[in-house]
């Protein structure tokens, strides 16, 4: 895989694993998270380190945002791959997976949290990140929309 083609396998794999995309349910949530984990192990060629290095990483979040749309509860799994050129570093692009939820009190008591995959086994990443509080607040929760995309940051 290429990185600009990462969007693309991404959404890919999760059809392929049931997740609707247009009108998530509770478990395509947890489904989708399944997906990202094998999805990070899936190297991209353009990329000149392994899953899970600094330039092929993985970051979990979770919190109450606003980007001028109302409140929202997100939690976001986000691949980052980072470019160089000439043996220089040029750009990063990051592949983010996010649900949105309703923000209740429960879910604003889980407060803002990150965590990225670096320096870390996959395995032991991804355990750690779906026991964030704000990964663990809204299982079984009914989110609002799930948003995927792909940038230059």
């Amino acid at each position: 895989m290429h990185s600009e083609q990462a969007e693309d396998r991404l959404r890919e794999l999760l059809t392929q694993a049931g997740v609707n995309l247009s009108a998530p349910t509770a478990e395509d949530v947890e489904r989708s998270w399944d997906v990202i984990e094998r999805f990070a192990l899936e190297g991209a060629e353009d990329v000149p380190s392994e899953p899970g290095d600094y330039d092929d990483g993985i970051l979990a979040q979770h919190g109450v945002y606003d980007w001028g749309e109302g409140e929202s509860f997100e939690v976001d799994m986000t691949r980052q791959f980072s470019f160089y050129k000439d043996g220089e570093y040029d750009h990063m692009a990051q592949l983010q997976c996010t649900f949105h939820f309703e923000p209740t009190d429960e879910l604003r008591a889980a407060g803002e949290k990150n965590l990225w995959s670096f320096d870390t086994d996959l395995d032991e990443f991804f355990a750690a990140a779906r026991a964030l509080p704000g990964f663990v607040a809204v299982r079984g929760l009914m989110p609002t929309r799930l948003e995927i995309s792909y940038s230059d940051v």
